[in-house]
């Protein structure tokens, strides 16, 4: 189940500002099917996207979060405790996958198949960065000393395993979910508490 989490986080991770998680504002009215934007609308509208990628998962917070279930895991299996585990990690510089939607060639803003409007998409997209922020702001060391907070965490990784079930995502198509960039066929199962 660790390696589990640590695929979802990776994949799915924000960062912890103080203002809150990131947020995504196309600059592009609400009430536009995101299919029906020009290129260069499309283009700009993936660039905040992709901004709103790296804010959440760039270099720094893939590394934290990396060497934090590191840590984690190896306190839970009877290794090192997490905080050496972390700071070793941390200080060996892990690696991690640049962030690059390739804006420069997008021809639209909606995955294939995808009517939604933009107000919908951008809705869907910050509901799920604040799930994630809400999940990554629980990732600590503190974990692998109370395992418990572990499994408070499932239901929240199951909603991002699945984002059709949170309500803002909830209307739209598994073709606009691809927006995401993730299905449930990549997304891992995991066990209910």
């Amino acid at each position: 189940m660790t390696r589990r989490l640590l695929a979802l986080l990776l994949l799915t991770s924000a960062s912890c500002a103080e203002s809150g998680p990131p947020t995504l504002d196309t600059g592009l009215p609400r009430d536009v099917p995101a299919d029906e934007v020009t290129p260069a609308e499309a283009q700009a509208a993936c660039a905040r996207y992709e901004a709103l990628v790296e804010a959440s998962l760039g270099a720094s917070v893939q590394a934290d979060l990396t060497c934090t279930l590191e840590g984690i895991a190896s306190q839970l299996t009877g290794g090192d405790r997490c905080s050496s585990v972390r700071s070793s990690c941390l200080a060996s510089a892990p690696v991690t996958v640049p962030i690059d939607f390739q804006c420069e060639t997008a021809v639209t803003f909606a995955p294939s198949g995808c009517t939604a409007t933009i107000g919908a998409l951008e809705d869907c997209v910050n509901a799920v960065s604040a799930d994630v922020d809400a999940l990554t702001s629980a990732v600590s060391c503190s974990i692998a000393s109370d395992p418990a907070e572990l499994i408070e965490l499932v239901p929240l990784v199951g909603t991002l395993a699945s984002p059709a079930s949170n309500p803002a995502c909830a209307g739209l198509s598994a073709a606009c979910l691809d927006l995401l960039g993730w299905t449930g066929d990549v997304a891992p199962t995991l066990p209910t508490p």
